[in-house]
C-alpha cells in the first residue's frame, strides 16, 4: 500500500524468517548473508532509486550489506531501521553485529531511523533520559551522525511527548525539528514502519 501511495515498485530480498504471534516472537531463522547477497546481486537492471533495509540477524549479514553498498553511489539514499528487538524484547542483531554496524555501516552515509530503545543501544544514551528529554535525544542523534550517518530519524512512539512523534536530524543541514503529532494525523497513522519505508530524501 505504501509503494502504491507513492507511484512506486518495490523488490524484496528475505533476509531471515521469523516465527512470531501477536505476543512474542518465537525463533528467527536467519538466511545465509552471502546467499541473500547473491539475490540482491542479481537483482534486474537499473539500479533502484533508494535502498531500505530491514532485519538483519549477525556480524555476516552487517559485513554483506557494507559490501553490497560499497560499489554504489553515496548519492543513493540508503534507508537502515536497525531492527536490533522484537516488540516483546526478544534480540534479533546479535551483539557483534551491533558492532559492526556503528563501526562499518554508519559511516556510509546511511538514514537510520532507530526508536528509542534503539537509539539507547546505538548511541549508549540512558534509555530513561531519552523517554524524558527531547535534548537527550537529539545529543544521542548527534553523537550517531559523528559516526557517518547522512541522518537520524528517531521515531518517537515510546516518548511520553504528545506532541512528538518524530525527530529529525540532518547531518548537511546541520539542524532538527520535531513532527507535531496534532498537525498531521496522517503521519501518526504512517508512524510504523510503512511510513519510515517511504523516506529516501530528509528535509
Amino acid at each position: 500500500a505504501t509503494c502504491a501511495h507513492f507511484g512506486v515498485e518495490a523488490t524484496t530480498v528475505v533476509t531471515a524468517w521469523t516465527e512470531q504471534d501477536g505476543a512474542r516472537v518465537s525463533a528467527v531463522r536467519p538466511r545465509p548473508s552471502a546467499e541473500w547477497g547473491s539475490e540482491a546481486r542479481a537483482a534486474p537492471e537499473p539500479l533502484p532509486a533508494a535502498l531500505k533495509t530491514g532485519l538483519l540477524s549477525n556480524a555476516a549479514d552487517v559485513r554483506e550489506l557494507v559490501a553490497l553498498l560499497a560499489p554504489l553511489s553515496r548519492d543513493l539514499p540508503v534507508v537502515v531501521d536497525p531492527v536490533l528487538s522484537a516488540s516483546g524484547g526478544e534480540p534479533f542483531l546479535d551483539a557483534d553485529g551491533l558492532e559492526w554496524m556503528r563501526a562499518e555501516l554508519f559511516r556510509r552515509g546511511v538514514i537510520l531511523t532507530p526508536n528509542l530503545p534503539e537509539l539507547a543501544r546505538l548511541s549508549g544514551a540512558r534509555l530513561v533520559a531519552l523517554e524524558s528529554s527531547r535534548a537527550a535525544r537529539v545529543v544521542a542523534a548527534e553523537s550517531l551522525l559523528a559516526r557517518g550517518l547522512a541522518a537520524v530519524v528517531v521515531k518517537g512512539g515510546h516518548a511520553p511527548d504528545a506532541d512528538a512523534t518524530g525527530c529529525f536530524w540532518n547531518r548537511v543541514q546541520n539542524r532538527y525539528k520535531y513532527m507535531d503529532g496534532g498537525a498531521n494525523p496522517h503521519l501518526i497513522r504512517t508512524q510504523r514502519a510503512a511510513y519510515y519505508a517511504s523516506i529516501s530524501y530528509i528535509d
